[in-house]
C-alpha cells in the first residue's frame, strides 16, 4: 500500500499503527469500502493552504476478519455507513495530502 502518496502525518502514523496492530492480532481486511466525498470548505490564502472534506464512508463491502478462522473481527453494532471529516493540506511541491481524519459514527449517511 502506497499510503505516503495520499496521506501525511499525523494521519499516516495513525494508519500505519492501526494496520500493524491489526496484523499482530491476525486481522485482515476483505473487500473494499466505497465513499462519496465533497469539499465543504477551502482556504487558498492561509498558511497552510487547506481543504476540509466530508465523506460518507460505506464499509458494507469491507470486512475485518481473523485470518485463521475467517470470523468477523468487527465490533458488534457499529454502523457500516458513517461520516468521516478530513483535512487535506497542499504541500510546497503542489501535492494535496490528507493529514487529519476523524470518523463520526453518530452521523450515519
Amino acid at each position: 500500500m502506497d499510503l505516503p502518496k495520499y496521506v501525511a502525518d499525523p494521519l499516516l502514523t495513525q494508519a500505519r499503527f492501526t494496520l500493524n496492530r491489526a496484523s499482530e492480532q491476525g486481522i485482515v481486511y476483505k473487500g473494499r469500502p466505497t465513499w462519496k466525498a465533497m469539499i465543504t470548505s477551502i482556504d487558498l490564502v492561509g498558511k497552510p493552504v487547506k481543504a476540509v472534506i466530508e465523506e460518507c464512508l460505506d464499509t458494507n463491502g469491507w470486512d475485518a476478519v481473523y485470518k485463521a478462522t475467517g470470523k468477523s473481527a468487527a465490533a458488534p453494532g457499529q454502523s457500516k455507513r458513517y461520516i468521516v471529516n478530513a483535512t487535506a493540506y497542499r504541500y510546497d511541491d503542489g501535492r494535496w495530502l490528507i493529514a487529519e481524519a476523524k470518523a463520526d459514527r453518530s452521523r450515519p449517511c
